[in-house]
């Protein structure tokens, strides 16, 4: 399990990442969790998989309210 630190650190990571970035780390998680075998270790990766995707669609949301508001 994530400690503290490296969720907030992490949590950073979304907040701050372009969405380029988000996508290209997005691309290795789903790599990575085809070849990882540990269940903890895979759950996390999952976890953080589904943060990272949730921010991916809170950003194309927020841009599709910003194109209706024009």
């Amino acid at each position: 399990m994530l400690d503290k630190d490296e969720l907030r650190s992490y949590l950073r990571f979304l907040d701050q990442a372009t969405v380029k970035e988000l996508l290209k780390r997005q691309a290795e998680y789903v790599r990575l969790l085809r070849s990882l075998t540990t269940e903890d270790v895979r759950r996390d990766t999952q976890f953080m998989l589904k943060l990272l995707e949730q921010e991916l669609v809170v950003r194309l949301n927020l841009a599709a309210l910003r194109q209706r508001r024009r």
